[in-house]
């Protein structure tokens, strides 16, 4: 994308070839009182050119929360958060209304002091967001059906960086759940990812006590896992497993949700 594209092209647009390659999943949630149609983006993160293009699709909040990043790194991440945020929101908002025009920048996605995003210009929606090396996603959904999102690479270094985070009884349970031959680093990263998801969906992040989110239960789902937990019984996760990737959701408990999680596998 060139500059001048970037900053004066029409903003849809512009999203458009940012996201050209991303995988939008449509899901289904179902409770005995209600339906829920909430929408996943999922995608590989742009080129650092991505700055440039930041005007077309971030509002003057988000502008200048990204002045305020002195690293690249982290204007990155900041980028690759609001566009999988505002890539999920587009879907959802485009289901409800396909008739509707959506502008990036009057959709602005905030956070609140615990770091749960906040979204504005967008009235009864939330979202939740993840990223790594390479890959970004968001899960948008209406406030009364919270949702939470993570994602995380299976790297050999998270044996050592989260064996101590992980129960003994956890690490059991996701050692049976994942597939024969699977590196080390899988189980305890599966469970790692179902844990972050559920502090995501809480709002507290990892930053609650160890036990809050204690995994009780690992089990088969279609072409993912699914996990209980042990204190927080009222909610419930979903993983998809690959070699090299995680992506789990955390959902309330009493929701049947209908989506097709092998679609959401990026090797």
């Amino acid at each position: 994308m060139s500059p001048s594209h970037a900053t004066t092209g029409d903003p849809a647009s512009v999203l458009d070839e940012l996201t050209g390659t991303w995988r939008i999943i449509h899901v289904v949630a179902r409770s005995q009182a209600a339906t829920w149609r909430p929408v996943l983006a999922m995608g590989p993160t742009s080129p650092p050119s991505l700055e440039v293009a930041a005007p077309a699709f971030c509002g003057p909040r988000e502008i200048a929360r990204l002045r305020t990043f002195t690293m690249a790194r982290g204007r990155q991440a900041f980028l690759h958060g609001r566009l999988a945020a505002k890539t999920a929101i587009r879907a959802m908002l485009g289901r409800l209304d396909p008739a509707a025009r959506f502008d990036p920048r009057r959709v602005e996605v905030d956070n609140d002091l615990l770091g749960r995003p906040i979204v504005h210009g967008a009235p009864g929606l939330g979202v939740s967001l993840s990223h790594c090396q390479g890959i970004a996603a968001a899960v948008a959904f209406p406030l009364d059906l919270p949702l939470g999102l993570d994602l995380e690479r299976v790297r050999p270094q998270n044996v050592l960086a989260l064996s101590d985070r992980i129960a003994p009884e956890e690490l059991a349970m996701a050692r049976f759940a994942a597939p024969p031959g699977a590196h080390a680093a899988l189980p305890l990263t599966l469970a790692w990812c179902l844990k972050e998801a559920l502090g995501k969906l809480l709002g507290c992040g990892l930053a609650t006590a160890p036990e809050v989110l204690a995994i009780a239960s690992l089990g088969p789902a279609p072409n993912g896992v699914a996990a209980g937990y042990a204190h927080a019984v009222g909610y419930q996760g979903l993983a998809t497993v690959s070699a090299s990737m995680i992506l789990a959701l955390a959902a309330p408990g009493d929701v049947t949700l209908e989506l097709d999680l092998g679609a959401l596998t990026m090797v």
